[in-house]
Order: C-alpha cells, then sequence, then structure tokens
C-alpha cells in the first residue's frame, strides 16, 4: 500500500491512499528486470610440494601458461596467478611452485598458515620422490596439528617407458587412499591431466571445509 501527499492546506496535510494496481503503475521501471548480483570470486591457495625434478614447475606452467618448458633453472620459489571456473564458482587460485624438497627439509610456516590444499608430486620414474612425498605428507600432517588437509597426490611423468617406471600406479593410489586424498597421475609434457590435477584441488578444499562443518553441526543424543 502507498501513501501519498497532496498539496497542504492550510489547516495542515490531506492524506490520500492508493492500493492496488495504481501502485505498479507509479513503478518508474516497471518492466525492466531485476539485476542479478555478481558471483563472487573465491580465493585458494595451493602450494606444490615434492621432490627435485619431479616436475612441478612443469605441472604449474602447462597448467597457467598452456605450454610445456623443456628447460628451466632449478625452482627457488615461484607464484602463478589463474582463474579458473569450477561448477558454478569462480576462483582465483594462488599456486606456490616450491624448490625441490628431500627427507630432511624443514617446512617453513609459509607452507601452513593461510594455505588451502596441497599438491604434493612424485615422478613414477623414481622410488626415492615417492618415498620423499610420503615424508613431506607426514611432515604437513603434524604441522598442521594432525587435522584432514585438503590433498592431491601426483604422479607425474606417466609418459615415460614402462622399463624406466619405479612406481606402480597401484601403489600411489593405496598411498593416496590411506592418506584420504585424491590420485591422479600425469604428464606435463603432454598435458595429461593437468587441468585435471588443479580442478580436483579446489573440490578437495570445499570437500574437507563441507566435512568440518558437518562435524559441527553433529550433537551425541
Amino acid at each position: 500500500m502507498l501513501w501519498l501527499l497532496r498539496r497542504p492546506r492550510p489547516g495542515g496535510l490531506f492524506i490520500a491512499r492508493v492500493a492496488g494496481p495504481a501502485c505498479a503503475a507509479l513503478s518508474p521501471h516497471p518492466h525492466r528486470p531485476a539485476r542479478r548480483a555478481m558471483p563472487l570470486v573465491r580465493y585458494r591457495k595451493v602450494v606444490i610440494l615434492g621432490y627435485r625434478s619431479v616436475g612441478k614447475t612443469s605441472l604449474a606452467h602447462q597448467f597457467v601458461e598452456g605450454e610445456f618448458l623443456e628447460c628451466y633453472d632449478p625452482t627457488v620459489e615461484s607464484t602463478y596467478n589463474k582463474m579458473l571456473v569450477v561448477g558454478k564458482d569462480e576462483f582465483h587460485l594462488q599456486l606456490v611452485d616450491t624448490a625441490g624438497q628431500d627427507e630432511y627439509t624443514i617446512l617453513p610456516h609459509s607452507f601452513v598458515i593461510g594455505i588451502h590444499g596441497y599438491v604434493l608430486v612424485y615422478s613414477v620414474t623414481s622410488l626415492r620422490s615417492f618415498q620423499v612425498v610420503k615424508t613431506l605428507h607426514n611432515k604437513l600432517y603434524e604441522s598442521r596439528g594432525k587435522t584432514r588437509m585438503p590433498v592431491v597426490l601426483v604422479g607425474n611423468k606417466a609418459d615415460l617407458s614402462l622399463e624406466s617406471r619405479e612406481v606402480k600406479t597401484d601403489e600411489g593410489k593405496k598411498l593416496a587412499d590411506s592418506w584420504g586424498a585424491i590420485f591422479l597421475e600425469s604428464s606435463a609434457k603432454e598435458n595429461q591431466v593437468t587441468q585435471g590435477i588443479f580442478t580436483k584441488i579446489i573440490e578437495e578444499i570445499d570437500r574437507v571445509d563441507n566435512s568440518y562443518g558437518e562435524e559441527r553441526n553433529c550433537h551425541l543424543m
């Protein structure tokens, strides 16, 4: 119901009521559709960890730039940014590409604080890199207070010959299952599953966040 004020009379204001269809007629833009709210861009920061020369930089570069780097200097630490649509949501994904680690590496706080998820990479041609990735996961688990972590385990260089393979697919899957993580084999050189790796880590971050929300809403009877 709309209230209209007519011109003032000597005794004050005369108030008239207008209801029903007359109200709609007074709308300045009765046929203009309502504006849709712009979708929120969600921010996600992901760290890529693994032994040296397993292809961490190649995976990140292939994903962001769409090309394979044949040669590059050993990584100290690099950051990549890319907008990514997963389902109906848009994400600003920041990837931190780290220097190669080994069993004795002390992980800095910057790999724990403010990090949403992890991509742990080994080479299927290197048993040592597979062993190192187990150690890295254990260190992260301890550093984060033994809480569940969004993780994608990646066996890279899957395009290389079977004769050079030192880690079987089943071994990688079994390890990921023990962590409750996603497992993928990839080839940065041939761009196999590269997009899928970073889509999956976004999905895992949301899955773990939602599972915590469900736990907080549970009550013992």
